[in-house]
């Protein structure tokens, strides 16, 4: 009997292409190659799609098929039987690639179309999130041709709404790229320049002094679990930036997080109310500000990362899943999905 075909997706046209490089390698080093045929297909910045045979075909980028953007469709349904998304960013996380699988019937693990452009789109998933009743720290959405209509009158608008301490980033992207924190009047100026120079919406966002903690969702046949939660304590950034992110030895992770447990119950509970109120699937990771009056909710990563300093295999060890037992239990919650296809 023929082993299930495995596509690992990696890559893609994204500003983290190289964090989804690096996750696809624990991703591919730990998948049973007696129970599955892992088929590593590295998508480029250009959108070729290259298909190997193993890790090793990749590390030496000796492909077996390439193929345009517009071949995937006709070539990816004869070619595998799931799919692995260990991508980051856009493409990966907006809902591109699963819309994409989705029209070629290929199931895949991690939350849909919807969800997942839902969750990357910071002003949105705010917006929804607050008519729930979530903690969302106050915040102000600006789109380039607003900021540069009026440079000076934006800051005076930001500063009146938020105070002067305020974080920059990016309505569109994850592992904190373009993320600014901001003490001055100019240096909000200067944040929202470079960030306007290289993205068409972001948020300004008051900035809350407290705990960063993170909490992942599993979802199991018994229905979604909260992982124990981790508290981050950046080592010399003033938090936690790409670097601190992805830097071993840059951030000091500790999970459980040494909290009350009145605290942990209520992180807990929190990221099962976001996964549920974004209509997640299989995991997430929500992260949080903790206060020592409130739990302030920053974001919902659909697809965590998968990386040797990442917070979601930290925090599956700690409740037990070792990381080649996580990667399994999730293609086999794609394997299994019952086939429901979302038409956008």
């Amino acid at each position: 009997m023929s082993k299930p075909r495995i596509a690992v997706l990696i890559g893609g046209p994204s500003r983290e292409h190289d964090v989804s490089r690096l996750s696809a390698r624990n991703i591919l080093s730990v998948i049973d190659a007696q129970r599955y045929d892992a088929r590593p297909i590295l998508i480029t910045e250009s959108g070729e799609w290259r298909v190997y045979t193993s890790l090793l075909g990749l590390e030496a980028d000796t492909p077996q098929q390439v193929w345009s953007a517009e071949q995937v469709l006709a070539q990816l349904p004869y070619e595998v039987d799931a799919a692995f998304i260990a991508m980051h960013g856009e493409y990966g996380e907006d809902g591109t690639v699963q819309r994409l699988l989705d029209r070629a019937t290929i199931p895949y693990q991690g939350s849909g179309a919807r969800s997942s452009a839902l969750a990357f789109d910071k002003a949105a998933s705010y917006a929804t999130l607050r008519r729930q009743g979530f903690a969302i720290p106050d915040y102000v959405v600006m789109s380039r041709s607003e900021w540069v209509a009026n440079r000076f009158k934006r800051v005076r608008q930001i500063l009146t709404a938020l105070g002067d301490t305020v974080v920059v980033k990016p309505s569109r992207a994850g592992s904190s790229v373009g993320v600014y924190m901001v003490k001055t009047p100019e240096r909000l100026a200067d944040a929202l320049e470079q960030v306007s120079m290289e993205f068409d919406q972001f948020i300004i966002q008051k900035c809350i002094f407290g705990q960063e903690v993170t909490c992942a969702v599993l979802e199991t046949e018994n229905g979604p679990i909260a992982l124990p939660p981790t508290l981050i304590r950046p080592r010399s950034a003033q938090f936690f930036d790409y670097a601190a992110k992805y830097t071993p030895g840059a951030s000091e992770e500790i999970t459980p997080a040494p909290l009350p447990p009145s605290h942990i119950a209520a992180i807990q509970r929190t990221a099962l109310a976001t996964h549920r109120a974004l209509k997640c699937r299989d995991y997430s990771r929500s992260d949080f500000i903790l206060t020592r009056s409130r739990l302030w909710l920053l974001e919902l990563n659909t697809l965590p990362g998968m990386t040797e300093t990442s917070l979601l295999p930290q925090a599956a060890r700690a409740y037990g899943y070792d990381f080649d037992q996580l990667v399994h239990h999730l293609i086999e919650r794609a394997r299994n999905r019952p086939e429901v296809i979302e038409l956008q």
